[in-house]
């Protein structure tokens, strides 16, 4: 009777491990950083407090913007496809995708699973490189707004200088004659 429980049991298991569909994780790690500025070197402290910036960086990759981009390159949708279709794929990757925080440190990890171990490797990927590069395109649009700020800051300065020079110049004649 034991024989036979036991060799059920391992035949049942056997037959179940090898209808399963196997499943592939993949992940990737993102490092986060906040972009600094002189300009915004306190403020950030001032006004934002103790708002958890890795967190709110986590909601970003979440966002639509990223999963939708993410979706094209994989090749899901396509721009200006059925909306519906378009809505389905978004919130079944943004279900998908997992973000969690590693520790006490500013790196994400993104974690998504599969029945095909290529495509899981390809989606973290694509959500990865997608984030980075609108972080990217964002921090050189906060610079070049910076530039010019600075540059404004620059010629107001050097009119004021120039009227200053001028007032001098009058004072100076004023005084000589």
């Amino acid at each position: 009777m034991l024989a036979v429980t036991t060799g059920t049991v391992l035949v049942s298991a056997f037959i179940m491990t090898k209808r399963m569909t196997p499943v592939y994780i993949a992940s990737a790690d993102l490092k986060i950083q906040r972009a600094s500025s002189t300009k915004g070197f306190l403020s950030d402290y001032i006004i934002w407090g103790n708002v958890d910036f890795v967190g709110t960086e986590s909601m970003v990759i979440r966002s639509w913007p990223v999963m939708v981009e993410t979706c094209q390159r994989m090749g899901w949708i396509k721009a200006g496809g059925q909306e519906t279709e378009t809505l389905a794929k978004v919130r079944g990757l943004t279900r998908a995708i997992e973000i969690e925080k590693t520790g006490y440190t500013n790196i994400l990890r993104l974690i998504y699973s599969g029945s095909e171990p290529q495509e899981c490797a390809r989606v973290v990927n694509t959500v990865a490189e997608v984030y980075r590069e609108r972080a990217l395109t964002e921090r050189n649009a906060e610079l070049e707004r910076l530039r010019n700020y600075y540059r404004k800051e620059m010629e107001r300065t050097e009119q004021e200088l120039v009227e200053a020079e001028r007032a001098y110049q009058t004072f100076q004649e004023r005084v000589q004659m």
